[in-house]
């Protein structure tokens, strides 16, 4: 009976709360408009910085993979360069280094050819 009479009470006020606060809300109802050029703004705003961040990003992505990819054009170009020059450095010291190795096996040569050579049987006396 309880729960008849709050379920009954309810259906009698509820439409007239309803009403009393359509009532009090109506007025509001003007400013929506107002409410919605405000979304809109936000909205375009929140739209612009964020095609433009992804445009910076995509702008910056580029630049630093141009960067990185000049930096190895460099390094590379450098490696070719330094082994250009080790290749250069080795081939005149090697020029130089040969006509030395030559007359160091020639005296090499002839200091073993002047010596004495050993009997094949060694001469054992008594």
């Amino acid at each position: 009976m309880l729960k008849l009479f709050f379920v009954l009470s309810l259906l009698m006020f509820a439409p007239l709360l309803v009403g009393f606060a359509g009532l009090v809300l109506v007025p509001f109802l003007a400013l929506m408009p107002l409410l919605f050029a405000v979304g809109v703004v936000i909205f375009a705003m929140t739209l612009t910085f964020g095609v433009l961040m992804l445009v910076l990003r995509l702008l910056g992505a580029i630049v630093i993979g141009f960067g990185g990819l000049l930096i190895g054009a460099l390094a590379l170009m450098c490696l070719f360069a330094g082994g250009a020059v080790l290749f250069a450095l080795g081939m005149a010291l090697t020029h130089l280094l040969v006509p030395l190795l030559l007359l160091a096996g020639l005296i090499w040569l002839v200091r073993r050819a002047a010596k004495p050579t050993a009997p094949a049987i060694a001469h054992n006396p008594g």
